[in-house]
């Protein structure tokens, strides 16, 4: 009997001595501290605390935590964590052990992407974890100042500082809470655990002072006020539907407002548009185009997660007085294989273009597929047809653009291309290439018997008539730049009569000709050479009613429209026996022309807008008339 003693003595001592140690161990944070580290071990990660204390109330803390991976650096550190669970009595008595409360102070998260698009914590994602049971209760949560790093594969580092958040577990099984980013904003919600009903408000009213340094899309009136109401139907497999009321989106000078409803599972994104307001004429304001009035009224956006394809069925979208309409497929990662057509009628130009008549209006359609030929010169086709009616577009007799042209990777280039105006015909062909960073164009006009009189005619209409035609081809190539564009020009003249124009007229009254109204039989030719943003009329030889007319000069910066300077000069000298067939007509036109009969030069001077003339002495001019003169 005294040994039986004598041993329950000696094994209470041991236990009491153990539970002491134990307890030492753990308020001194030494024991907690090894334990996190083992079990970090065990699912093959890095757990670190610099010191973990456990009380017997039921309250754990972790000094110094730190979660990462293996040899890299930690991509989530606090610098305390407080977690309150059930005390031991609690624990002995019920057999279960409760998370009350979890506070995070100072918590760090880094989020970061590699080149090759693997994040940071894609190894923890792809640990194999047992399958989730029903939550029927969550602790409160509390984070108090945290940051949030993403670190791009490039390098760049965006920060959201001073975070708060809090969340409450309420008696009627909705879990509430509040996200406070920097700034005056909020995020505010709901779930309900039972049925997985959620909501959540968003009013972020400083979205620049969310991000540091502020991201560069979003300037300081940028915000966002929404609210959404979803529900999730099942988690195994994944299915979730909901509304988005969109009340405002203010960036960068656009505004957006509306309503969706969005379903998602593990495949997709479905987003059935109810309606879409959005406004983008503060963005442009300044600037020669705008984009009127856009309102979205149906149609359905939809997002295949494995296919990476983005899908616009029956998009209805009024505009500008017009409608648009909008159907295809759109591959995020192979985008050459994207397919789809844009129909468009009634859209009032002037809303977009405030240079143009209130009538004139615009319809078509924009064709896009891949190229169903082989040898195609890029993978993926564009077919362009578009009517432009009203305004300066029905003077011209405007018909239907159309035209065919194939996109690469680096290049965009033109098939055909067809703009029948002025009574004849203008066909561009172009190629744009991108090279070492720069975009670099190659454009070839050629101009096919367009009538000179309805290009006059159309701007201005109280024009005298200026018969005539005019056919020949540009050139133009540069780097994206105005100044680096260089070419050249040549244009024939036929059929004209161009007396009642400023300078040739100017040319025509000096001489004092009185001539009688005859049919127009005045030809001629002009070259042209484009540097910058300047274009020299290197030759301009025109003859008409026995008046040779030449001319050379300069347009200095012609991006200045109709305010463009030009200076150059003008010569008329009386050829009547030119092309007569007399006998001897040539040799007599000859010497006429070397004395110099009747012969007169002329400045020019102003702008393209408004240009003047002036008799000036050969003297002034004698050097570009030897240019003129081939001497």
């Amino acid at each position: 009997m005294k040994k039986a003693l004598r041993f329950i003595l000696t094994l209470i001592v041991i236990l009491t001595a153990l539970v002491t140690i134990t307890v030492v161990l753990f308020r001194l944070g030494i024991a907690g501290r090894y334990i996190v580290g083992w079990m970090g071990d065990y699912i093959g990660v890095e757990l670190h605390g610099e010191r973990v204390d456990f009380g017997l109330d039921g309250e754990l803390r972790i000094s110094g935590f730190s979660f990462g991976l293996p040899d890299e650096e930690p991509f989530f550190t606090a610098d305390q964590i407080q977690i309150s669970v059930s005390s031991a009595k609690e624990i002995f008595s019920t057999r279960q052990v409760e998370v009350n409360r979890i506070q995070l102070v100072s918590p760090n998260f880094t989020l970061q992407r590699d080149e090759l698009g693997r994040w940071n914590i894609q190894p923890i994602l792809e640990l194999r974890r047992p399958d989730p049971e029903p939550v029927r209760q969550l602790p409160e949560i509390e984070i108090v100042d945290g940051t949030f790093n993403y670190i791009s594969p490039d390098g760049r580092v965006i920060t959201a500082p001073n975070i708060q958040f809090n969340s409450t577990m309420a008696d009627n099984g909705k879990y509430a809470f509040t996200l406070s980013p920097s700034g005056n904003n909020k995020i505010e919600g709901f779930v309900d655990l039972e049925s997985l009903e959620h909501e959540a408000v968003f009013a972020i009213e400083e979205a620049q002072s969310v991000f540091s340094p502020g991201i560069a899309e979003l300037n300081e009136h940028a915000r966002l006020l929404t609210e959404w109401r979803g529900r999730v139907i099942s988690q195994q497999p994944f299915e979730l539907e909901g509304a988005l009321d969109l009340s405002s989106l203010s960036a960068e000078g656009v505004e957006l407002a509306g309503r969706a409803e969005v379903e998602a599972d593990k495949c997709g994104l479905s987003v059935l548009l109810g309606w879409f307001n959005i406004d983008a004429r503060q963005r442009l304001s300044g600037r020669p185009f705008s984009t009127g009035d856009i309102r979205v009224e149906n149609g359905i956006l939809s997002y295949d997660y494995a296919a990476k394809k983005f899908a616009l069925d029956d998009l209805d979208v009024a505009f500008n007085g017009g409608k648009v309409g909008v159907n295809g497929d759109f591959y995020t990662d192979r985008w050459l294989e994207s397919s789809g057509r844009i129909d468009f009628k009634d859209i009032r130009v002037s809303e977009i273009f405030a240079d143009f008549d209130e009538d004139v209006k615009a319809g078509g359609y924009l064709d896009f597929a891949p190229a169903a030929d082989a040898r195609a010169l890029e993978p993926l086709k564009i077919s362009l047809g578009m009517d432009i009616s009203g305004g300066i577009f029905e003077a011209a007799k405007l018909g239907q653009i159309t035209a065919n042209a194939y996109v690469g990777k680096k290049r965009l280039i033109t098939e055909t291309f067809d703009i029948p105006v002025f009574d004849g015909l203008v066909q561009p062909w172009f190629s744009l290439t991108k090279r070492e960073g720069e975009f670099f164009g190659h454009v070839i006009c050629d101009v096919g018997d367009v009538d000179i009189n309805m290009i006059v005619q159309s701007f201005k209409p109280n024009a005298e008539p200026v018969p005539g035609r005019i056919n020949g081809t540009a050139r133009v190539r540069g780097l994206g730049n105005i100044k680096t564009l260089s070419g050249n020009a040549d244009f024939s003249l036929r059929g004209s009569d161009l007396m009642h124009t400023e300078i040739i007229g100017a040319v025509y009254n000096i001489l004092n000709l009185r001539l009688v109204e005859l049919e127009p039989t005045g030809r001629g030719h002009i070259s042209l050479a484009f540097a910058g943003d300047d274009i020299e009329i290197r030759d301009f030889e025109y003859f008409n009613r026995g008046v040779e007319v030449l001319g050379a000069g300069f347009v200095r910066s012609v991006s200045l429209g109709m305010d463009a300077p030009i200076d150059g000069v003008a010569t008329g000298s009386l050829r009547p026996l030119r092309d007569t067939g007399v006998p001897g007509g040539k040799e007599l036109d000859r010497l006429l022309q070397g004395l110099q009969v009747g012969f007169t030069s002329v400045k020019v001077e102003g702008t393209v807008g408004k240009t003047s003339t002036r008799v000036v002495p050969l003297p002034e001019v004698s050097g570009a008339i030897r240019n003129l003169l081939g001497q």
